[in-house]
């Protein structure tokens, strides 16, 4: 960013709610401190778990959130609803000179609202990215916020490009991709710590489908009439072979279930025995999901403290799934019931698993299915 923008003395309010926004705020509050900007951090508690957020502060060196509102879960108009007035009155609070917010989510909205209500100018990170695809909520929030901001920091040309189109040309600045500066100041840091090779444990790598199964939950949203739709999934990580069901529940026992139910079955039928699982620290995992696992005589290895990342495997299968179905399926289907979510799953996933080719260094162009059960597959399900 550059000094120009925010001279020493001023105060600035950081609203950050997630964990990219964790990482996107890293370098731009170290060169605020630099310039003797005085920083006040407030985090909305959007992600919530301590891995997915005490850890990032303590890793990135981040200056603890003088403001903690601890949001957690909920539909977009829950969660922005109940940060709207808590941010209201820290900045009532702060008197800040700016609010600054990041990237597209439901924190950024709630920030960019709350600091233009109250006339107090919005900086924006990641200004005039575009999907152009309405139907995502992402695509409102960046669209939203960039209107009420007065300091647009773009990443690229086109950001620039786009918010010109729109008609947005003042206080617009192209100041590169805060990520890339992420990159540079934490990549040396990393090397560092790693661990990754030292000793001989393994924590994610698989060489065989059931060595190690990776397992989480996303809340797809609110269903009228019937309540809160969780997803849980698991993705085999030898094979990106993926299973997964819905429920009403978000619980251990519902997840025990999954396993009990539909991993176990489903890994047994192809051939094979289920050795591990992988999970964050989530409530869902822990009493009895700990203990079905113990009772059916499978290793529950847990992200590393420190390294939440690690369950990026079926992290990266659930964004697929909510990209290429959940977020086409709703711009369709009026759904009544979780019946027919259910179905519309199942058949999403065996075309993931037994038609859709898979690129990456597991795969090379086959589907998950080819390692997952070879043997439908005799010519087709060794490497190449």
């Amino acid at each position: 960013m550059r000094s120009a923008t925010f001279a020493g003395g001023v105060r600035i309010l950081s609203v950050v709610g997630n964990r990219p926004q964790f990482v996107k705020s890293a370098p731009l509050s170290l060169a605020l401190r630099e310039r003797g900007v005085d920083e006040v951090v407030l985090h909305t508690g959007q992600h919530y778990d301590p891995e997915l957020s005490q850890v990032f502060f303590e890793e990135l060196e981040l200056a603890r959130p003088r403001y903690h509102l601890e949001t957690g879960s909920g539909t977009h108009g829950e969660q922005t609803g109940r940060m709207l007035p808590e941010i209201e009155a820290a900045v009532l609070e702060e008197k800040p000179d700016a609010v600054l917010v990041f990237g597209d989510t439901n924190s950024t909205l709630a920030g960019a609202l709350a600091a233009g209500k109250l006339l107090v100018p919005v900086a924006h990170v990641e200004a005039g990215l575009r999907s152009f695809d309405r139907t995502m909520p992402e695509e409102l929030n960046r669209m939203l916020v960039d209107r009420m901001s007065s300091r647009l920091f773009c990443p690229t040309e086109v950001a620039v490009e786009n918010l010109a189109a729109e008609g947005i040309v003042e206080g617009v600045h192209l100041v590169g991709d805060v990520m890339y500066d992420a990159n540079l100041r934490l990549a040396p840091i990393a090397r560092e710590r790693s661990d990754a090779l030292a000793g001989n444990e393994v924590h994610v790598e698989a060489r065989h489908p059931g060595d190690l199964v990776c397992l989480d939950t996303f809340y797809i949203g609110q269903l009228k009439g019937v309540g809160k739709v969780w997803q849980y999934t698991a993705c085999d990580a030898a094979s990106s072979f993926a299973i997964a069901m819905l429920s009403t529940e978000h619980d251990a026992v519902t997840a025990s279930r999954f396993v009990r139910e539909r991993v176990v079955p489903a890994l047994k039928e192809a051939g094979h025995r289920l050795k591990a699982v992988l999970t964050d620290g989530g409530p869902e995992f822990l009493a009895a999901f700990v203990t079905t696992c113990a009772r059916l005589g499978i290793q529950h290895r847990r992200t590393r403290p420190r390294h939440p990342w690690t369950n990026g495997f079926v992290e990266r299968l659930q964004g697929t799934i909510l990209t290429e179905l959940w977020r086409c399926a709703f711009r369709r289907t009026y759904y009544r019931g979780v019946r027919v979510m259910e179905r519309d799953l199942q058949d999403y996933l065996r075309f993931y698993n037994f038609e859709r080719p898979h690129r990456g260094y597991r795969l090379k162009g086959r589907t998950p299915g080819m390692l997952f059960i070879p043997r439908l597959f005799p010519h087709k399900g060794r490497a190449a």
